[in-house]
């Protein structure tokens, strides 16, 4: 088809031209029409759908995906924390088992001083026993002694008071004629000698008591020290193992204490894994 005669406005050009487009736009229109029967544009219609179906799941995975970021951070920081908090608890434990550790070594040090202690005591008692004894058995002879001398001093002296009353009573029935008060005085006289000699009396029965009970003590002290020595020996003893019971239970407490910090190490490497997991 000319196109410098369509431009010049020829009508016949023109009709013919518009009969050839009205051709050429029925062919596609029937090709138009063919396509749309075809599966080509029902699986572009498809893709279409899927496209949009895709985009809006690429959006709800993205709000999802941000969720769950925030999530693994918040779980994150809160397993930080936990961790801080185990280990605070860790450094406190492992301060508290160096002080027991201290303590155990300080008792066990003390025990050993207490039990060689215990020894040296044994054998000073087991010394001094037998110079006790010894003195002890001097001392009261002696104290002894002194009271049979002065009981027999005491009597010697009684006696001769005695006489020398008897001879004064003789006197006095042999010079009758005496005045009154020569006689008062003389009876004033013998009443004073009878308590005089009263009082003699009752020194010596003082002093034969006290002689029993030095005697009687003498006795218990022998058959006491033995039981003295025991029971300081046996305070000994109860001490030593009181501190003994003590150092084991302190030892308790130490493995305790052990236990304690093996399990938090776990728990630290348990949440460091799950972290890394949630990292990755």
């Amino acid at each position: 088809m000319n196109n410098d005669s369509v431009k010049n406005n020829d009508p016949i050009q023109l009709q013919q031209m518009i009969i050839f487009l009205r051709a050429e736009l029925a062919k596609y229109k029937k090709e138009v029409e063919r396509l749309r029967a075809s599966d080509y544009y029902s699986l572009v219609l498809r893709l279409e759908r899927e496209n949009v179906q895709l985009i809006n799941r690429e959006k709800e995975l993205s709000l999802e995906l941000s969720k769950l970021r925030r999530e693994l951070e918040k779980a994150s920081k809160g397993y930080q924390d936990d961790i801080q908090v185990r280990e605070n608890q860790r450094n406190k434990h492992i301060s508290s088992i160096e002080a027991l550790l201290k303590d155990k070594n300080d008792l066990r040090t003390e025990n050993e001083l207490l039990v060689e202690t215990l020894k040296a005591t044994k054998g000073e008692l087991i010394s001094m026993k037998g110079e006790r004894q010894e003195l002890l058995g001097a001392d009261y002879k002696s104290a002894i002694e002194n009271l049979e001398n002065k009981l027999i001093d005491f009597t010697k002296e009684t006696s001769k008071q005695m006489e020398s009353i008897v001879g004064e009573l003789g006197m006095i029935r042999s010079e009758r004629s005496g005045s009154d008060n020569n006689n008062q005085c003389l009876v004033t006289e013998i009443e004073q000698k009878r308590s005089e000699n009263e009082k003699l009396l009752n020194e010596i029965a003082d002093l034969k008591e006290q002689r029993e009970l030095l005697l009687k003590n003498d006795s218990i002290l022998s058959s006491g020290k033995t039981i003295l020595n025991s029971q300081t020996l046996s305070d000994l003893d109860t001490q030593v193992k009181k501190i003994l019971d003590q150092s084991m239970g302190f030892e308790d407490q130490l493995d305790a204490k052990l236990r304690i910090l093996d399990d938090l190490e776990q728990k630290l490497n348990q949440l460091a894994i799950e972290i890394e997991v949630k990292r990755s």
